[in-house]
């Protein structure tokens, strides 16, 4: 496959080498959470292998409250020693570096997501262990639980997240509990 794709780009590097320019090529990330960092990029493998230098464009997601900060990474560089990454936002229509350098590699930050995504699994299945358990005789109110469920440990978020895996029944209350939410396991709604 490599050697088809350097096949296919030589009328291309031909040509920048005539013009002294750069072919800069834009790839998305796959949703693959296992391999290296060079196999998060979507496509050929050959067009990594052809590049001279990879770089990744991806959201910060380790400072909170900050959703427009990007982290610009190097993947590959064969031309250079490894420099560190840089992190920028756009603000007012420009883009804006941060002073500081990114130190953490692209590995290192790919390894520390799949962590992450590991302990918010364990995180949910344990809530959906202790949801099935606090409905298992039948519907509460969606107040009780949610109590219940932060008394336990667990976040407001994390039993969403159960909820919806589990595809709780929630429904409104009738009579004197009309303007009580009610929460039950399936085969309790109705």
């Amino acid at each position: 496959e490599l050697s088809r794709v350097r096949q296919l780009l030589r009328p291309l590097e031909e040509c920048a080498e005539d013009a002294k320019a750069a072919i800069v090529c834009v790839h998305h990330l796959n949703k693959s959470s296992s391999g290296g960092g060079l196999h998060r990029i979507m496509g050929s493998m050959g067009f990594t292998a052809a590049a001279r230098a990879v770089w990744a464009v991806i959201r910060d997601e380790s400072t909170s409250g900050d959703t427009d900060r990007r982290l610009f990474l190097p993947v590959k560089l064969n031309l250079a020693a490894d420099p560190t990454g840089l992190a920028f936002r756009i603000a007012d229509g420009k883009l804006v570096w941060d002073a500081e350098p990114i130190v953490q590699t692209w590995d290192e930050l790919l390894a520390e997501r799949r962590e992450s995504k590991r302990r918010q699994q364990i995180k949910r299945t344990s809530a959906m262990e202790w949801l099935a358990g606090y409905l298992a005789d039948g519907k509460k109110p969606a107040e009780f639980v949610k109590n219940a469920a932060a008394i336990a440990g667990i976040t407001a978020r994390t039993l969403q997240r159960a909820r919806e895996k589990m595809n709780i029944e929630t429904k409104d209350g009738e009579g004197l509990s009309a303007n009580v939410s009610f929460w039950s396991l399936p085969r309790f709604a109705g």
